[in-house]
């Protein structure tokens, strides 16, 4: 049983660890870019050292691509998108008043927006207020389908539109909707793109799935030098891709975020700019690396060498590109799971049971 000095004890380490991080990260960081050469080499010696302080000078390959990846995911999932989402309910009756709310966000925070709605067989209803929510309250005479629109301004040239749709229904007629479909919220703004489908629960894992793309690297390397598969070998080649690919991830985390959260296309497309460069920089800073890494492992000369890279690299857009479908459609992603466990089950029991059947078979014919 933990006493009250141990949970201390351990706070106080916990809490020293994360601000060595946050000195090694850019430290590691930075050493990797200007110095590419040195990792190899640092990742062998420090696997090497069977001591409770390996990777003491520099992070861990693991965990700097862990924190690369994982911190701006978690920042994605908790805060929400720039836009307008409106919720109200799906269905409703003639002359019955229908409440509509709009909750809206924007990259620069003013206190100062003015909302407007427009819908059908109904005058427009503006209103100027602090704060990032508002609603309205809407009666139609005729049934049918209606569109509802609003459009948040903050004043500093951003807007934030959307659409709603009701079914208005005569006073005697059912309503279709079941109970759970009587209030709905709809997409923020009107965005079914690859950082909204990262909000949801499905996110944390095709955060993972693109953690493969230095794994698979690192088994195409190892299959390059002829390496048996096993956990020391394939550590060294791993940690090696953990850092070669930790700079990329940082700078398309950078992108991402920027792009969705703190610059305004329409008014920033020169600041976004950079960090698009930076990143089609360490792509090519990636590639030229990899290509090096595989002379030197195989010792192969420069053409063969730029071959293989390129096949690598083509296979790495190709799954990225996967999981890019994957994070967009959800039931996309149920099939390849359902697809892939299928083919690994059918394997396993296929190399299980091809064994002793070869052997029984082989046994037979010498006969």
């Amino acid at each position: 049983m933990y006493s009250l000095t141990d949970i201390i004890e351990s706070v106080e380490k916990f809490a020293y660890e994360i601000l060595i991080w946050m000195l090694l990260i850019p430290k590691t960081i930075i050493n990797i870019i200007l110095n590419p050469t040195w990792v190899p080499e640092y990742i062998a010696r420090e696997l090497e050292d069977k001591t409770d302080d390996r990777f003491d000078s520099y992070i861990s390959p693991l965990v700097l691509i862990l924190l690369s990846t994982l911190v701006p995911t978690a920042y994605l999932v908790t805060v929400p998108l720039p836009g307008a989402s409106i919720s109200g309910p799906l269905e409703a009756y003639v002359h019955q008043p229908v409440r509509l709310v709009v909750d809206a966000a924007f990259v620069q925070q003013t206190g100062n927006y003015h909302y407007e709605w427009t819908a059908d067989e109904q005058s427009m209803q503006t209103l100027d207020f602090g704060g990032l929510s508002s609603y309205v309250i809407l009666t139609w005479e005729t049934s049918g389908k209606k569109e509802i629109h609003v459009k948040v301004d903050n004043g500093k040239g951003e807007v934030r539109e959307n659409i709603f749709t009701v079914q208005i229904f005569d006073e005697n007629a059912p309503l279709t909707a079941s109970n759970d479909d009587a209030n709905s919220l709809n997409d923020r703004g009107v965005r079914t793109d690859f950082l909204t489908s990262l909000q949801e629960p499905r996110g944390m894992l095709i955060m993972f799935l693109f953690l493969t793309l230095p794994m698979l690297f690192a088994l195409g390397i190892d299959r390059l030098r002829g390496v048996v598969f096993s956990r020391s070998s394939f550590m060294h080649s791993f940690y090696i891709q953990c850092y070669y690919f930790s700079p990329v991830i940082l700078a398309f985390w950078s992108l991402l975020l920027g792009f969705a959260f703190f610059l305004d296309i329409n008014k920033h497309l020169l600041l976004l700019l950079l960090p698009v460069t930076v990143v089609l920089i360490l792509l090519v800073w990636l590639f030229i690396n990899e290509t090096r890494l595989v002379m030197r492992e195989k010792k192969l000369n420069l053409v063969l060498s730029l071959l293989y890279t390129s096949v690598c690299f083509v296979l790495m857009l190709l799954l990225g590109y996967l999981y890019f479908q994957f994070a967009k459609n959800s039931d996309l992603l149920r099939q390849a799971l359902w697809i892939f466990y299928t083919v690994a089950f059918v394997g396993i029991i296929g190399a299980a049971i091809s064994r002793p059947l070869i052997r029984i078979i082989k046994r037979l014919f010498k006969r």
